[in-house]
């Protein structure tokens, strides 16, 4: 039995958020690193935030995104566990959206993503080049930023870029990120045939409704055809715009799940999975496939690089269109970077006593001990936790209201309610915030209550607090009925229903409508300059429709004393695949 202990994660970032998402980011170390893991996978460009879009054109964020890894090197949280982080690199004057492999205070290989996201929400090529892929472009000597220089083991002064796998010491780890799961030639096939062990996939995945059924069915393909283990992290929450990503970390093992974390959650900012895997479950569920093995007798090597980053080259090893011309020499040879290779003292600074005892004098290994394989034993499959459609669009919005509350630093939501469908809808979501909030603070969660905590009304009884959603409604949501004569009968028995379901009142105001909103009413009921009064459905919505701008334009500018600084204004699209978006979703917009 080759047990290996692997740890996954949630990461609640932020984008530009530097020092928080380093924060983050340490903390998921810590915490995998105390449950005995040693290897932590990350989301998808965790470093700087997957959400800061044009900020990809300036090179501080670049740099800024080196300066965090610098950060974890020189806190030591790279000793004895192999770190996969996602961050933006520049290399050769053009971007790339990267896994960096960290390892014992050394940068062991940055590996760029292959296939961009370009569908739906997601504009990457905007921002960033596809490195080519099937070992079209060689590996390439990338050099190390000052920061980092300065703290990495000896002085590494460089490293590789491209696609390769990790080789320590007959483990083969390797990764993808995000949308190369799911294209049809995915790079897991090739790794899977090529005897990798463990693939990670580093996600910025936001949430679509009933999106996570396809995550588990990719993941279960892609080990039960080939075998292996496969691991896959996400971030979670709002990272500072429009989009939710819904987390649920993932680990997968010969076709079955064995860990999973939270899709929909506020409880932390970090949530870490982790797993035992017996690597000689994977060799023998691959033995038993004689598929696998004659594609895989007749599969193409790919590169591999050691623990300490060093290219591993042998003779039988070409790229594609290579022609063989005698005995491959150590990759160093060829691209020679005395940061690396040599021992000379002109070529290194003097090392500590804390990088003596983690540089190449000791060797890492990802598997266990012999010693404490006896006490523990491979993770069985668990039952995949899945929401239903009515779940997943209370929750998804809900949680997204509450990471842009808490991080906007305002007090509160404003929302003009006429009884309809839109505002009552929006209504149920701010409850619904309310409701996950209340829960986590029953709970004895300090950190949802300190956040949770009004800024206003400090007046705290036995029945107020952010443990009860009504008053924490009340506090956090400013509500104000905005009827017509039109349909005064008609909404007030439905705001009355809100107001009792969310458990505060909201302030009733009546708007006549002016003689020129009665005059375009009558045009679009067919009787210019009469208003329609006949009870139709079509006297009815049409106030309604025409009227919505003008309630919320008039109440959101109107002098107020309850301290609400958002106004929440809601479609009729809340089940929308691209939720929430320009035309579709909730909008916040901030006060002026």
């Amino acid at each position: 039995m080759r047990l290996v202990r692997v740890a996954t994660c949630n990461l609640n970032q932020w984008s530009l958020d530097f020092s928080g998402n380093l924060e983050r980011i340490c903390r998921s170390i810590d915490e995998a690193r105390r449950a005995g893991a040693r290897y932590r996978l990350g989301p998808e460009l965790e470093v700087s935030g997957y959400g800061c879009e044009d900020h990809f054109f300036e090179s501080d964020t670049f740099m800024h995104s080196w300066e965090v890894i610098a950060q974890i090197i020189a806190r030591g949280c790279t000793d004895n566990i192999l770190v996969d982080v996602g961050a933006p690199v520049l290399h050769r004057h053009v971007a790339y959206n990267c896994r960096v492999l960290l390892l014992n205070r050394r940068v062991v290989l940055i590996r760029p993503k292959l296939a961009l996201a370009d569908d739906g929400n997601y504009r990457e090529s905007r921002w960033f080049a596809a490195w080519p892929a099937n070992g079209e472009r060689a590996l390439e000597l990338y050099p190390l930023p000052d920061c980092v220089q300065k703290v990495t083991a000896f002085g590494q002064r460089s490293t590789l870029i491209g696609e390769a796998l990790l080789d320590i010491d007959g483990v083969v780890v390797a990764s993808e990120t995000c949308e190369e799961l799911f294209t049809p030639n995915a790079p897991h096939i090739r790794y899977s045939l090529n005897g990798c062990d463990l693939i990670g996939n580093g996600s910025g995945s936001h949430h679509n409704l009933r999106k996570l059924d396809q995550r588990i069915d990719l993941l279960r393909s892609a080990t039960a055809k080939g075998g292996g283990a496969y691991l896959y992290a996400n971030q979670q929450g709002c990272d500072g715009g429009r989009l939710y990503y819904d987390g649920c970390a993932l680990i997968c093992v010969n076709g079955k799940i064995v860990a999973q974390a939270s899709q929909f959650s506020i409880a932390s900012e970090v949530e870490v999975v982790v797993a035992n895997i017996d690597l000689d479950q994977v060799t023998a569920y691959r033995i038993a496939i004689a598929s696998r093995g004659v594609q895989a007798a007749s599969a193409c090597p790919l590169p591999r690089v050691d623990q300490f980053g060093q290219w591993l080259r042998t003779e039988n090893f070409m790229y594609p269109g290579e022609h063989f011309s005698g005995p491959w020499q150590h990759a160093w040879t060829q691209d020679r970077d005395p940061g690396l290779e040599s021992d000379t003292a002109a070529n290194r600074r003097v090392p500590d006593a804390h990088e003596v005892a983690n540089a190449q004098t000791t060797r890492f290994c990802l598997l266990m001990p012999a010693s404490e394989q006896l006490a523990h034993v491979p993770s069985p499959a668990i039952p995949v936790r899945l929401h239903t459609a009515e779940e997943e669009i209370a929750y998804g919005p809900a949680c997204w209201l509450w990471d842009y509350l808490r991080r906007s630093g305002m007090s509160g939501f404003f929302l003009p309610l006429s009884g309809g469908a839109d505002s009552s809808a929006t209504a149920t979501l701010v409850g619904s915030m309310c409701r996950l909030v209340a829960t986590e603070a029953q709970k004895g969660n300090e950190h949802v209550i300190c956040e949770a905590r009004p800024h206003r009304r400090p007046r705290i009884g036995p029945r107020h607090g952010p443990r009860h959603e009504r008053w924490l409604c009340s506090v956090r949501c400013s509500r104000v009925r905005l009827t017509h004569s039109s349909y005064r009968v008609h909404g007030q028995r439905k705001l009355k229903q809100i107001d009792k379901g969310t458990g505060s009142t909201a302030r009733q105001r009546d708007r006549c409508v002016s003689c020129g909103l009665a005059y375009r009413l009558g045009c679009v009921c067919g009787h210019p300059g009469l208003y329609p009064r006949d009870g139709t459905n079509t006297s009815l919505s049409a106030p309604r429709r025409h009227l919505g701008g003008e309630r919320c334009v008039a109440e959101y500018t109107s002098p107020r004393s309850d301290g609400a600084q958002f106004l929440v204004r809601s479609t009729a699209a809340l089940g929308s695949r691209k939720w929430p978006t320009s035309a579709a979703g909730t909008r916040l917009c901030q006060r002026r």
